[in-house]
């Protein structure tokens, strides 16, 4: 019974001491926890403000120049369907016989919708067209030039109206071919939440019966991390009467400098 009483005794005083060590060293932690924690956040703020000053003083004379992009483009059957979908009713809409959009829907989904094979959905003008802008748009290196009054030119704006046209003069009406598109442009903007700006290049382009604008965007420093801009940016595709922009590649961006000769 002694030997019990003694066990139980000894059990209770090694708890004793090991709540009473943990007293002193949980407080210790947390400080030093605390003090890690705050040292992370005035460092993350100070890299933030950084970023934000210098950010904020990036002007449009220092974007101005000549670049060199690698683009990589991609298009899912989403952006597919709907790039069809729009020719097809844009054919239909512009002849001379008004059409009826559930009847197009139907007759759509009939042709281009469905698993059995038809010569009419290979060889119709929507599929010619999709096919020809998706083999432009792959992947591209190309140059640009930022100039001023927010004007871009590119050295890669392939025309498929007019080579697309060559090969469907006979199934497409001339009144498809005016398109007249504006030129491409370039404009910085700030984000005052995140603290970065922002460059992004609009490029209007079309197909016979379709006008849509490819994005290009990018974050752009001042002297942040030894070089202008972000490593990536993202491109994005938005249809003529849309709101909705699509993700369709990413691209990089560095400065071009020409051999003098």
């Amino acid at each position: 019974m002694n030997r019990l009483y003694f066990l139980v005794f000894f059990f209770v005083w090694c708890f004793a001491c090991s709540v009473e060590g943990m007293n002193g060293i949980i407080p210790r932690n947390k400080e030093s926890r605390t003090k890690r924690l705050i040292k992370g956040i005035k460092k993350k703020y100070k890299g933030f403000t950084e970023r934000y000053r210098k950010s904020l003083h990036l002007k449009d004379e220092d974007i101005i120049g000549a670049y060199s992009m690698q683009a990589y483009y991609f298009f899912d059957k989403n952006i597919e369907h709907m790039f069809k979908w729009r020719l097809f009713y844009n054919f239909c809409k512009k002849s001379p016989s008004p059409c009826n959009y559930f009847k197009l829907r139907k007759e759509f989904k009939k042709i281009y919708e469905g698993s059995t094979f038809t010569l009419k959905k290979y060889v119709s003008e929507v599929n010619i067209i999709y096919n020809q802008f998706i083999k432009e748009y792959s992947t591209v290196r190309f140059n640009v030039d930022l100039k001023k009054n927010h004007i871009a030119n590119l050295s890669y704006t392939p025309n498929l109206t007019t080579q697309i046209m060559k090969s469907l003069t006979s199934l497409i009406n001339d009144q498809l071919m005016e398109n007249e598109l504006k030129n491409p442009t370039w404009k910085l903007s700030f984000n005052y939440l995140t603290g970065t700006k922002l460059l992004t290049i609009t490029v209007p382009s079309a197909v016979p019966g379709l006008n849509f604008f490819i994005y290009y965007y990018i974050t752009t420093f001042k002297y942040y991390y030894s070089k202008l801009f972000g490593t990536l940016g993202n491109i994005y595709f938005r249809f003529q009467g849309s709101i909705k922009k699509h993700n369709v590649g990413y691209f990089s961006i560095e400065r071009r400098y020409e051999r003098k000769t």
